[in-house]
């Protein structure tokens, strides 16, 4: 999410503003680096989970592989794996942990803007929480309902993959859910912005 402008933090808890800006903006800038080879990676090879994952591979195979000692060590360690429900659950979850944990930590700022009536004066609020209820949605879809439509007979997932996939959540779902709660703030206007008219529709579309 992006926006155009910046807003004090009135929250009465005791942290530095400009200090959790910064540490944001390392968050997201982090995210956007490591964006790069994940997209060329990813671009020649599959992510080995679910219908990516290998075939057993013959002994004579085996064999060549272990004479590779990446190739040898990375199998071995995605020959452990979880259930594939379970696993998508515990590793989308963090989105939605830290998108409570945000909505509840700023719940004054919501109560303040519905109480005062001051939506036409600053409206910005109402933008952030609709597009934080857009990501919350996503994430009921992916670390709840998904995982429970999946079939019994699943694919387990590398701990591997879960463990890195958890990492990844983790960090995004902080990232989104702080600059919309405490960070960032969008004009009122924002509804007749072109990224908004054709962003909101295709993650619609997408989801």
């Amino acid at each position: 999410f992006h926006s155009t402008s910046h807003k004090k933090n009135n929250c009465p808890m005791n942290h530095d503003p400009h200090t959790d800006q910064e540490f944001h903006s390392t968050l997201c800038n982090g995210i956007i680096l490591i964006s790069i080879p994940t997209f060329l990676y990813l671009t020649f090879f599959a992510a080995p989970y679910g219908k990516h994952i290998p075939a057993s591979s013959s002994s004579r195979q085996q064999q060549q592989q272990e004479h590779n000692l990446f190739t040898g060590f990375y199998n071995r360690i995605l020959q452990y794996r979880g259930n594939a429900k379970l696993s998508w659950i515990v590793f989308e979850s963090p989105n939605l942990v830290w998108s409570f944990y945000f909505i509840f930590r700023n719940k004054y700022k919501w109560d303040y803007y519905n109480s005062n009536n001051t939506i036409e004066e600053d409206g910005n609020n109402m933008f952030n929480f609709f597009l934080l209820c857009l990501f919350i949605f996503h994430y009921i879809n992916r670390s709840i309902i998904y995982p429970l439509r999946m079939s019994s007979n699943s694919q387990p997932v590398p701990v591997l993959i879960s463990f890195c996939a958890f990492a990844f959540t983790s960090v995004n779902g902080y990232i989104q859910s702080k600059g919309l709660c405490e960070i960032e703030t969008f004009p009122n206007n924002h509804h007749q912005n072109p990224l908004f008219l054709v962003g909101v529709p295709l993650f619609l579309h997408r989801l």
